[in-house]
């Protein structure tokens, strides 16, 4: 990303500014036509990826953006331009297949072409790659031999659904995701990580396991689960490539290979934890067609699973390396820690709205707001007064006007934000609206990688729609599974592991779900079970060799973070036959499923590691492993609690056996 300064660099930041302003003012006083809300979502946010990524890094202007930058920066306006104050665009249009004008037919070559370029720049080269090839093949199929030959698509087809489309393409309903609710939920991370939320979820981590057996690695572990409260990023959380957390942990024994392994692990489960997830679960959501409060519900014992196997895996091999933990003279005082708890208010605000049924988009506003609130009480009690005013304000609007009357609420915040503006002008606090701005510019900032991998992933199943070659993948599985539902999902998790390597996860979630994950639901599983499942697959890429972190060797970095999270690709296939792990049934059921999945977890961190008491055998290994994977798959006929029991009876035996079991 460019450095700028001066105007330049006033300008552009007021521009990301205003862009995420008119996000938060959509979330809650809403927007006439989904397809005009979408359009200016990207109208927005596509300009700043000129503005602020250079073409060729290293070869471009690094200060300052160059002249062909600014001139694609105000064509990438047009095309939003053309939806927003066209009369004949500003509803979603019927049906895929669309038959654009001629000025239509060029607007929407040309927002092809630039989102492309966008998504080479900030994305991933490789998407955008794949982007280009689809387009591509779209245009030459009639004239291509064999397999590849189709019949004759023309341009309007093609741009049609690219450019025009309602279920699909740049404008499609994964955008509409990036608009409504994940532009607000990052809006909400940004201002929590500027409100020392990250700190204090550190604090507690060092907290809670400083004094185990590797003690700050696994401290690391916990404050990056607990990130997920307030962001889906995988940039913000303890282990984030790049961390200090990274260097301790070499700097305390761990092996390079085993500390760029956690990180990579730790990072993929950051954006399934609950509630301020990534965009992936809304597309579960709106795919199952269930509220999306319900779908973060579903995924959280997977996290929890996900991360009890990382912190059994850090724990096993600090004990097989003799790393000790954390004095208690070195752990965080509690009475710091009880000063640093108000920051958790937002949050909880968020899990409670979101547990009532409220729109994510609306729960997070208020949590971005709280955050606000929250994070000048803490750091300037003196403002307590003014906050008093806003909520009190608030309170009244919504009490008065109701809910949905939103431009009420949404002006008394305004007002009362105009007062503290006011007060801001004393020493005192005029640091704190200088921040306020930074996490608006901050929040739009990350916006423009996650609006554009969705408009990208929404382009890229146009293409596979209209070229037919979805049908064609989805046959194959079927022919491939011979009507199976394990090697079904077998198929399409190596298809979403493969595909999340090369693009995000979002793009390859939802290139997979378009193709396979109707099959699964047709083999037997859940709808809800068969899209979490790709969406789990899709995250997991991340702990797949090669994974070049912390300068440690790739593979063997990869290999790490697969033996890490391997319990939780077994998770995944849980899903789709024990309905238990997402937090569907009676709850006895649920528990023993959850139970033996948790008792299954240690024990493979265990055989991974070599290491239970004391180390184990490599023969011993071997059949812990076998054992722990057979209780962690439900079998047909065998009570989960009886599961339980067993793997129980596993962990006591290793915790008592003489030392010649385990030489």
């Amino acid at each position: 990303m460019r450095e700028l300064s001066g105007r330049t660099r006033s300008a552009i930041a007021a521009w990301a500014a205003l862009a995420t302003l008119l996000h938060l003012h959509a979330a809650i006083v809403g927007f006439d036509a989904p397809l005009r809300l979408r359009a200016l979502h990207l109208l927005v946010l596509l300009p700043l990826a000129f503005l602020l990524w250079p073409a060729r890094p290293g070869v471009s202007p690094a200060h300052r953006p160059s002249s062909p930058d600014l001139a694609l920066a105000l064509l990438a306006m047009l095309p939003g331009l053309l939806v927003l104050l066209g009369p004949d665009l500003g509803a979603l249009r019927p049906g895929s297949m669309v038959s654009p004008d001629v000025a239509e037919l060029l607007l929407g070559g040309l927002a092809s072409l630039l989102v492309v370029e966008a998504l080479r720049r900030v994305v991933a080269p490789a998407l955008a790659g794949q982007l280009a090839a689809g387009i591509l093949f779209h245009v030459a199929c009639a004239k291509l031999p064999g397999v590849l030959h189709q019949g004759e698509i023309t341009l309007h087809a093609i741009f049609g659904s690219l450019y025009l489309a309602d279920d699909m393409g740049m404008h499609g309903p994964v955008t509409g995701i990036s608009a409504t609710m994940v532009a607000i939920l990052v809006a909400f991370g940004a201002a929590s990580e500027k409100s020392g939320l990250p700190r204090f979820l550190h604090d507690l981590g060092i907290r809670a396991a400083g004094r185990q057996p590797g003690g700050p690695a696994q401290a690391a572990v916990i404050s990056t689960a607990l990130s997920g409260a307030f962001s889906g990023a995988s940039t913000v959380n303890g282990l984030a490539p790049g961390s200090p957390a990274i260097p301790a942990m070499i700097g305390l024994g761990f092996h390079r290979h085993f500390a760029a392994g956690l990180a990579a692990a730790s990072s993929a489960g950051i954006q399934f934890t609950p509630p301020a997830m990534g965009a992936g679960i809304f597309v579960v959501a709106l795919a199952a067609d269930i509220p999306p409060g319900h779908a973060c519900l579903a995924a959280l014992l997977g996290a929890l699973l996900h991360f009890l196997a990382i912190l059994a895996g850090v724990h096993f091999e600090a004990r097989r390396l003799r790393i000790p933990g954390l004095p208690e003279g070195a752990l965080p005082g509690w009475r710091d820690l009880r000063r640093g708890a108000p920051l958790l208010l937002p949050v909880v605000l968020l899990v409670v709205l979101l547990l009532l049924g409220r729109p994510p988009s609306l729960a997070a506003f208020w949590a971005f707001v709280a955050t606000f609130l929250v994070s000048w009480v803490h750091r300037h009690p003196p403002a307590t007064r003014l906050v008093l005013t806003v909520v009190v304000a608030v309170a009244l609007a919504l009490a008065r006007f109701g809910e949905h009357a939103a431009a009420w609420p949404l002006s008394i915040v305004l007002g009362a934000a105009s007062l503290v503006a006011r007060r801001g002008s004393r020493p005192g606090t005029r640091p704190m609206m200088r921040e306020a701005f930074g996490v608006l510019v901050e929040a739009a900032l990350r916006m423009v990688a996650v609006a554009l991998a969705c408009a990208g992933a929404g382009m890229l199943v146009a293409c596979l729609v209209v070229s037919g070659l979805d049908a064609a993948a989805s046959g194959a599985v079927r022919a491939l599974s011979q009507g199976s539902l394990l090697p079904a999902g077998a198929l399409l998790a190596l298809a979403t592991l493969a595909l999340g390597k090369a693009l995000p996860a979002i793009a390859a979630q939802v290139v997979v779900a378009a193709l396979g994950a109707r099959i699964l639901v047709e083999l037997g599983a859940p709808a809800l079970a068969a899209h979490m499942f790709v969406f789990w697959f899709s995250i997991l890429a991340v702990a797949t060799p090669p994974a070049s972190i912390a300068g440690a060797d790739p593979l063997r970095t990869g290999l790490a973070a697969s033996r890490l999270a391997f319990a939780g690709c077994v998770v995944g296939f849980g899903f789709l036959h024990a309905p238990a792990l997402l937090v569907q049934g009676p709850w006895p059921g649920s528990l023993g499923e959850v139970l033996a999945a948790a008792a299954a977890s240690v024990l493979v961190a265990a055989a991974f590691a070599g290491h239970f008491r004391d180390h184990l055998a490599d023969g011993w290994r071997v059949a812990i492993g076998a054992a722990a994977l057979l209780l962690a798959l439900p079998l047909e006929g065998v009570d989960p609690w009886m599961r339980a029991a067993f793997a129980a009876w596993i962990g006591g035996a290793l915790r008592l056996a003489p030392r010649p079991f385990a030489p």
